[in-house]
């Protein structure tokens, strides 16, 4: 029987780990694979050629952008138009996009947008990478798109228990805790939402700011008829975000578009400009895909989002107008939020590390530092790399 020496095994861990840090996705999935099917070579066991065949389904979706028509109809060719079944384009769900630690789009996420135009994913969270319990009460390194929903979903459960804290009523609407959601939302990749990110990267803590500052109000709107709000905009803001969700009423399933009724959005200044909501261009085309959003009037989506940036202190308006609502009236939440330069430390708060028993410190030069998270990081695959084989050699 072929055997691999104990150091040889070990380059080729480190080498695969190597690229992983290096965030080459083909070639780490590829040296993957060389790994596994070296351990079947030495061992042969059953259990190792069942995690030679989970690494494969893992990355099926991987597989799909580089199969020609793999885009589930939508016309444009892979990767868009990637998101598959009707729940996951539901109009009233949260679609999460799975990033690895990085903020990088991860292989295994599919990208929108839904079947008729609309912005999908929802929002972005880290799912990749994941150290996790597995099966024989061992761990793993792994994860995908069913490991970044799960963040969400918990994510929601904290700020559905802040509502009820912060107001002591039972559980917020749905259509709150998504908006709050989405309007904080770290922005990444495209400016303003996109198809591949949706409305960013997740942030738990601007999210349950917003809750905490009450920003947000309720209201409702008929046919034709315009609801306006006033914003007080302080000094000092770089940014102001304020978006406006509804709960849609239930579409026609063989219609050409999900969207019920129809609400638009616009804010003015003090000095009566007005800004329209960011609107991508569905079009089956990969260039209209991965264009930047522009101001314009949406007609698909039942969320929308202004956002001004280094807007002047002083009153501002926000207006929502019942464009279309043949099943009224239509009940929508507005969120908003201001940012500024201030920053704010949510870790370390003092004593803490990254590795358990030892202590991080960020003093030092800016190399300094580089050098000491790099050598973190570089730490944290070593030890991966070491259970792995570790639990290869015991299985």
């Amino acid at each position: 029987m072929f055997m691999m020496s104990v150091p040889d095994l070990m380059v080729m861990i480190m080498f695969t780990m190597h690229l992983y840090i290096l965030h080459s996705m083909a070639l780490s999935l590829l040296l993957q694979v060389i790994v596994r099917a070296a351990m079947i070579m030495i061992f042969i066991p059953v259990q190792v050629i069942s995690l030679f065949m989970t690494t494969l389904n893992s990355h099926w979706y991987s597989l799909q952008e580089i199969i020609p028509g793999a885009d589930c109809g939508y016309g444009a060719g892979p990767p868009w138009g990637t998101i598959t079944g009707g729940f996951k384009q539901g109009k009233n769900v949260i679609a999460c996009a799975n990033l690895d630690p990085y903020e990088v789009l991860d292989g295994s996420s599919s990208r929108g947008p839904s079947a008729d135009g609309r912005v999908k994913p929802d929002i972005s969270s880290n799912g990749a990478d994941q150290m996790s319990t597995d099966e024989s009460n061992t761990y793993q390194v792994g994860g995908g798109t069913s490991a970044a929903c799960p963040g969400i979903a918990g994510i929601c459960s904290e700020l559905y228990q802040a509502y009820r804290e912060l107001t002591g009523n039972p559980n917020p609407e749905s259509p709150l805790i998504k908006a709050v959601l989405l309007n904080s939302a770290e922005d990444i990749g495209n400016p303003g939402p996109d198809f591949t990110y949706g409305w960013g990267r997740v942030n738990a803590l601007r999210a349950l700011q917003t809750l905490e500052q009450n920003r947000y109000v309720l209201d409702s709107v008929g046919q034709g008829a315009v609801r306006s709000f006033t914003l007080q905009i302080p000094a000092g803001v770089n940014q102001v975000r304020a978006m406006v969700y509804w709960l849609d009423p239930q579409g026609d399933p063989l219609g050409t578009t999900s969207l019920v009724n129809d609400l638009d959005m616009t804010i003015s200044t003090p000095s009566s400009t007005i800004f329209s909501p960011w609107v991508l261009d569905p079009s089956p085309n990969a260039i209209a895909l991965g264009s930047n959003a522009a101001r314009g009037a949406d007609h698909l989506n039942n969320v929308e989002q202004v956002t001004i940036d280094n807007p002047t202190a002083g009153t501002y308006t926000v207006n929502i107008a019942g464009t279309s609502v043949p099943s009224g009236p239509q009940r929508f939440y507005i969120v908003w939020e201001f940012r500024t330069d201030e920053i704010t430390l949510t870790y370390p708060n003092g004593g803490e590390g990254f590795v358990p028993g030892k202590l991080n410190y960020c003093a030092g030069t800016h190399l300094e530092i580089l050098l000491h998270s790099i050598w973190n990081i570089l730490q944290m695959q070593v030890l991966r790399g070491l259970q792995l084989m570790l639990l290869l050699l015991r299985i």
